[in-house]
This record gives C-alpha cells, structure tokens and sequence, in this order.
C-alpha cells in the first residue's frame, strides 16, 4: 500500500469570508497518527491592497482534549512579524501573480506527532476578508484507513 494511500483527510471550508477581525478555527483529532501534514489556504487577494502578511493570527496549539481551556501553543508552529521566544515562523506576505493577484497562498505545517497532545487546532485571522480552507492529511498510522468513512472521504479511490 502506499503511504499516502493509508492516510485520513480531516478537511475544512470556511461556508463565508472571514473578516480581517474574525478568527477560523479548525480541529484535527490526530488519535492513532503520527504525522500530521496541514494545509491553511487563502483566497488569493489582490497584492495591491494587501501590503501585509497574509494573516494577523497563523497558529497551531495543542490539547489531550478538545476544550477552549485546554489549549496550548506551539511555539514552532505561532507565526508572527518575526520569530522569538513565543513566535516560531514569520507570516509570510502574498507575492504578485498574474493580472496582479496571488497564485498560490498556502502556508504548510508538517507536524510531527512524537511529544503533542491528541487534539491540534488551527487558528486563522486573516489580514483581508476572505475565504479560508484548512486541510489536513493524518498520516503514519497504527491501522491503515481501508474505506472512505475512515478515510473522511466521500470517496475512497486507489489504482
């Protein structure tokens, strides 16, 4: 089987732009995997009128279970204006494409599980309304997923 093959998706779309004053939160229960790979997309924006990073808030935090109270960051994965004690990354900024929008706004977290809590969440206040998508693919698995219901697929398709 390959790898990618024995994997689960946990997937969410935000319905409606989130404002610039308004957070996304995403929840990934990560029980039985040991890798997370996390996708957190942005609707590409027109670079003329985002002279800032993509995001006021980008962060990953932890929990052993999924409670508001519970959480905790974690350090490598809270993007800021520049890394320090508390902030591991730099959000980036959009860069022009064509017709003066942004391609590609995708940021990834490649998470490690060894030394996390169960629960992640992703949270996302974008710096300009917009739509925003997080997508996770858990991987490493100690049961690989044979259907699309473990999968957290509407379809299950190998070949």
């Amino acid at each position: 089987m390959n790898r990618t093959e024995a994997s689960k998706t946990v997937a969410r779309v935000e319905a409606a732009a989130i404002a610039s004053n308004a957070t996304s939160t995403a929840i990934i229960d990560t029980l039985g995997f040991a890798y997370a790979a996390i996708d957190v997309m942005f609707q590409p924006a027109n670079v003329a009128a985002t002279n800032s990073a993509l995001a006021a808030v980008l962060q990953l935090s932890h929990a052993d279970a999924n409670a508001a109270t519970n959480y905790s960051n974690i350090v490598a994965f809270t993007g800021g204006t520049a890394t320090s004690s508390s902030v591991g990354f730099t959000i980036p900024s959009p860069t022009a494409g064509a017709g003066g929008t942004v391609d590609t706004n995708v940021v990834r977290f490649n998470v490690d599980m060894r030394g996390k809590k169960r629960f992640l969440r992703v949270q996302v206040t974008p710096n300009t309304s917009g739509i925003i998508a997080v997508n996770c693919r858990l991987s490493k698995g100690v049961i690989a997923p044979t259907n699309s219901t473990e999968a957290n697929v509407k379809a299950f398709v190998s070949g």
